[in-house]
C-alpha cells in the first residue's frame, strides 16, 4: 500500500501516513477514506504525514486538487496538518492553493507541533 490511515491512540486524530510518491489521485483516494473513518468517529482533524516525500505537482495539477477535494468529503472547517521535511519547499504551493480555497490546513516541520495544533480548540 502507498499509504496507511490509522486513529491516533485517543482517536481525535485520523493519521494517514504516505509512503510512496504522491500522486493527485492518490491523494483524493486516501481523503475519501480518511473522511469515512473520521465520520465513524465524529472527528475532523487529520494529520497527513508526507515526510520524505517531494511534491511535484504543477500548478494547474495542485489547483484543481485543491478544487475536488469537498467532492471527496473534505470540508473547510476541517483541521488538516501536513508534516514534511524541514529543508522541503515543494508543499508551500500546495497549503496556498488550500487555503485560497478557505481550508483549514497548515504545513508543519515538527511532528509534534502538528500534534498540539491540531489538539487546540
Amino acid at each position: 500500500m502507498d499509504y496507511e490511515i490509522s486513529l491516533s491512540e485517543d482517536k481525535s486524530i485520523v493519521l494517514i501516513r504516505v509512503k510512496k510518491h504522491l500522486t493527485t489521485q492518490m491523494a483524493l483516494t486516501f481523503t475519501k477514506e480518511a473522511v469515512g473513518l473520521a465520520e465513524k468517529y465524529k472527528i475532523n482533524r487529520y494529520l497527513i504525514d508526507i515526510r520524505g516525500i517531494r511534491n511535484t505537482w504543477s500548478v494547474f495539477e495542485t489547483y484543481q486538487f485543491a478544487q475536488d477535494i469537498n467532492k471527496y468529503g473534505r470540508q473547510r472547517l476541517d483541521k488538516v496538518a501536513l508534516v514534511i521535511d524541514p529543508e522541503d519547499k515543494t508543499h508551500t504551493f500546495l497549503e496556498t492553493a488550500l487555503v485560497n480555497q478557505n481550508y483549514n490546513n497548515y504545513l508543519f516541520k515538527d511532528y509534534d507541533k502538528a500534534i498540539a495544533w491540531l489538539k487546540e480548540e
